[in-house]
């Protein structure tokens, strides 16, 4: 038996490394301990940071009040730390502090020192659970620059609408930068539209949805002014999170004023925002035909090209999205310097479209720029360096360098853990970073460690049942599959859906994710008919939100295709095959790497069809693209040139299949090292080719090699484990069968550790062949029975009939005819068919007949020698002239 690797295309939710957040429950230093220490190495604001817990930039808000008094430096800073010192001493109930607590502290009622403590008191009550730091180091202001009212607003619409962890800082900034807009733009209106002075006062006060109402409310007519108000509407529609509902009102904006750059950009954003890419690109590039016949063009062009980058990046495009990212870099140097966000902005996104390519040299190249920038503009200790080191350690890790990927992980998570501490929900995602790298290298316990340990956090911040947990819950499964413990891995998957039904209701793309972790578990336990249930859950969900040319759709229809072919349903796994095809087709052309994946799928479904022809004609295409895309030393060569030697070796051309299956191995040794798992496989498939040749020695010595290569990695029991016990014992089957029994013996105790029912079964099969091997024709019987009640298909396949030769070498002669008519209606030109009845003819004591149905047997291909030799029912036409010929002309056949 071969060891199958296929490759399915799994949508995975990467865990993000966020931008920035507060730290909590620091451990507070005595006032009389501290105040006077003028020596100490630490700014003040630093120090105050260590004794205190309150971030740099309420500090620094607070010294600009007393600043703003009149007092020197050391009495603002002598004030500022005796406030924070009875503040903190305080411990308020609450998230604001009450007239009592503010009495207490000798704060007047008008005081602008309330709003700086009410903001420290609003983040330090979130506790871990808060995604955002004040501190200066970032630009920020104390509620944003905004009213404490409306921030809340803004705070409470995110939570509202479940915003992750990672996301909360970028959005937040996105919703306080449209806050912004829309109150400068209604400002300019109040003094002459009463709508635009009530709404900016709701505005102010955070009654975000009652602003959105009367705005919609308005009249709207069809003149250039009318379209101010088409835009503020589609502004306040986004900070309520209803991107597609805005889509119509700047769309409306956009028409009104053709001129206008701003609406176009705006509404090119939208698009993106709703992945319309196609439309976006095309708002983006009005607006910079708007901005041309503008006088100020400065920041202007270099954004729009970089969106226009972005926009195909999305749309999986990475080289025109390169095109228009170099243009964009170019402009933004020369408006800005090479140390600009923007800069660090499209430098980030160049690496990301070169990582999509799979050019990481150049990928590399563009993020340590990105870093450089960034280290000018927030230093080494700041958590947007921290996201570089995280994208950083991603790419080494695409490139298996895995010491680098480690060292810059482990960089980023000592920013975070400095900045926030070791128990923080952004240490979690760092731990969840170096688990993903030890998930990758086969490290399965050390991935475990560490994604415990990000589990632990977010449990304690959030409980069981938080969509973060999912996350993690689906990362455990991974491991636990990786090691062989199904049934675990099933809980853990299975757990993480149920969270993120909870979370997000049973149409959210997190949950279509889940499903698809589900389908493949199942895939790999052989519950196909289980997996393209919850593939085509996931198809259900994807369909009407992205539409059927999407990268997601495509690699659903592969995955659909290979369970298909799993179950030997060919028709339907070629239909999948071909669905995914006209789409990558589509979308990448006929020379990308996913074109070449999914030929070699359709090669792979034809190999196993007996299709010789057309898998050859597929496989050749997609080993053509991957050697002109990738080079010849590449893994997904080797795939290719291991499925190569598989249809070689089916087609009894044991020669190449060997130069083919050694070839694959070649590259996947120099790839991944002598002891990757892969490189076991590729063993037990030479083993394989090795055994058709009749190479016993250089067969086995090549399925120990695997056995060795699986047990280091997978441990004693996995599946993978007792398919190369299976092989060893069917290698030995006809010239030791004592010893074939005892590793068909170990196979099944390994599979039954494991509990993959329909493994089990062959395991069963496979002992029935063993005893029939020594003569215990009763014992092999019982097995094959005990076979076919876990798994009843296995009358059906290629090996059905093992049961009739049992029954008829058992003289139950009845049952063998019965079982051998129904074989020869499955595979009425297989040899196997009239090797069958060449044994019941013989048993029922017409040798002749035998005779001529192993000349019909001969005829379509058989050669086994072994089981001619070894058979002990055929002994009585072993001094028949004709056998004794047919048996001298095989032998001459099978001479090298």
């Amino acid at each position: 038996m071969r060891i199958t690797v296929t490759l399915l295309l799994t949508l995975l939710i990467p865990p993000l490394l966020p931008a920035q957040d507060i730290p909590a429950d620091i451990s507070y230093i005595s006032y009389e301990d501290v105040i006077f220490h003028e020596s100490n190495p630490v700014t003040f604001t630093e120090r105050i940071q260590l004794s205190y817990g309150v971030s740099i930039g309420i500090t620094e808000e607070l010294l600009k009040v007393y600043q703003r008094n009149g007092l020197s430096l050391t009495e603002r800073e002598t004030a500022v730390e005796k406030l924070l010192y009875q503040y903190k001493k305080l411990k308020p109930s609450s998230a604001e502090l009450t007239n009592s607590e503010l009495a207490s502290l000798g704060i007047e009622s008008r005081s602008e020192i309330i709003d700086i403590l009410n903001y420290d008191l609003f983040l330090s009550w979130q506790g871990n659970k808060s995604p955002i730091t004040a501190s200066s180091s970032t630009g920020g202001k104390i509620w944003y620059g905004i009213g404490s009212a409306a921030f809340k607003g803004l705070w409470q619409i995110l939570k509202k609408n479940k915003t992750s962890i990672e996301a909360f800082q970028q959005q937040l900034n996105q919703q306080v930068e449209k806050f912004n807009l829309l109150s400068e733009k209604l400002t300019s209106r109040a003094h002459s539209e009463k709508v635009a002075e009530k709404a900016l006062s709701l505005l102010n006060k955070g009654a975000f949805e009652s602003v959105e109402e009367l705005m919609v409310q308005a009249t709207f007519g069809s003149t250039t002014d009318d379209g101010v108000l088409q835009f503020q509407t589609g502004l306040i529609k986004e900070i309520n999170l209803k991107f597609a509902d805005a889509t119509e009102y700047y769309h409306k904006a956009a028409s009104l004023d053709r001129k206008n750059s701003e609406y176009a950009l705006r509404y090119g954003q939208n698009l993106l925002t709703v992945h319309r890419h196609d439309d976006a690109i095309g708002q983006f590039r009005s607006s910079m035909k708007a901005l041309a016949s503008q006088e100020s063009k400065q920041g202007g062009i270099g954004v729009r090209l970089n969106h226009i980058g972005e926009a195909f990046l999305r749309k999986n495009a990475p080289d025109r999205a390169i095109g228009m990212l170099i243009k964009a870099l170019n402009i933004n140097i020369k408006d800005f310097g090479e140390t600009h966000r923007f800069v660090s902005t499209n430098l980030y996104n160049l690496s990301l479209a070169h990582k999509a390519k799979g050019e990481y040299p150049k990928a590399l190249k563009y993020m340590q720029q990105a870093l450089r920038v960034n280290l000018s503009l927030h230093g080494e200790k700041h958590p947007n360096t921290a996201v570089n080191y995280t994208h950083l350690g991603s790419i080494y890790q695409a490139q298996r360098d895995f010491q680098n990927a480690l060292i810059h992980f482990q960089k980023a998570l000592n920013i975070i853990t400095a900045e926030f501490g070791p128990n923080h929900h952004f240490a979690a995602s760092g731990f969840n970073y170096i688990a993903s790298l030890y998930l990758k290298q086969g490290d399965y316990e050390k991935a475990l460690e560490y994604f415990k340990l990000a589990g632990s956090i977010f449990e304690e911040i959030y409980g069981q049942e938080h969509a973060r947990l999912a996350s993690i819950y689906h990362s455990l499964g991974l491991v636990h599959q990786q090691k062989g413990k199904m049934d675990d891995a099933l809980d853990f998957f299975k757990r993480s859906v149920t969270v993120n039904v909870k979370a997000f209701g049973e149409l959210h793309q997190s949950v279509a994710y889940g499903y698809i972790n589900l389908g493949t578990l199942y895939h790999a336990v052989g519950n196909y008919d289980l997996a393209i249930e919850n593939y085509t859950k996931s198809l259900q969900i994807f369909l009407p939100r992205l539409g059927e040319s999407h990268i997601s759709i495509l690699e659903i229809y592969v995955n659909l295709g290979v369970n298909h072919a799993a179950k030997e349903s060919w028709t339907n796994a070629l239909e999948y095959y071909h669905k995914s095809l006209s789409i990558a087709l589509e979308m990448f052309g006929h020379q990308h790497p996913k074109v070449a994946g999914i030929y070699n799928h359709i090669g792979e479904a034809n190999l196993q069809n007996r299709s010789y022809d057309e898998a050859f004609e597929y496989l050749t295409k997609a080993l053509q693209i991957n050697l002109a895309v990738k080079g010849d030393a590449h893994p997904d060569i080797a795939m290719i040139y291991n499925n190569m030697g598989d249809l070689f070796l089916q087609k009894g051309e044991s020669d190449l299949a060997i130069e083919y299956i050694q070839k694959a191995l070649e590259i996947n040794i120099a790839f991944s090292g002598e002891n990757h798992s892969i490189v076991g496989v590729r063993y037990n498939n030479l083993g394989a080719a090795y055994k058709s040749k009749g190479s016993l020695n250089e067969a086995a010595e090549c399925y120990y090699k695997s056995l060795h290569i699986a047990i280091s990695t997978f441990g004693e029991t996995h599946s993978q484990i007792a398919s190369i016990y299976s092989n060893l014992g069917d290698l030995f089957l006809y010239h030791d069968p004592v010893k074939a029994l005892e590793f068909f013996e170990k196979a099944l105790e390994v599979e039954q550790k494991v509990n993959i029912q329909k493994q089990i079964a062959a395991r069963y099969w496979n002992l029935g062949r063993a005893h029939y091997a020594l003569n215990n024709d009763g014992k092999a019987i019982s097995f094959y029975q005990k076979a076919l009640q876990l798994n009843p298909k296995l009358q059906s396949s290629i090996d059905g009939a093992n049961i009739g030769l049992a029954y008829a070498r058992n003289q139950q002669m009845d049952k063998a005819e019965a079982i051998f008519a129904h074989y020869e209606q499955m595979f009425p030109k297989h040899p196997a068919t009239f090797r069958n009845w060449m044994l019941y003819h013989t048993l029922s004591g017409k040798g002749n007949k035998a005779v001529k149905q192993l000349e019909k047997a001969v005829s379509l291909g058989f050669q086994d020698l072994d089981w001619l030799e070894n058979e002990k029912g055929l002994t009585s036409i072993h001094g028949l002239k004709k056998y004794q010929e047919v048996v001298r002309l095989l032998k001459l056949q099978s001479r090298p």
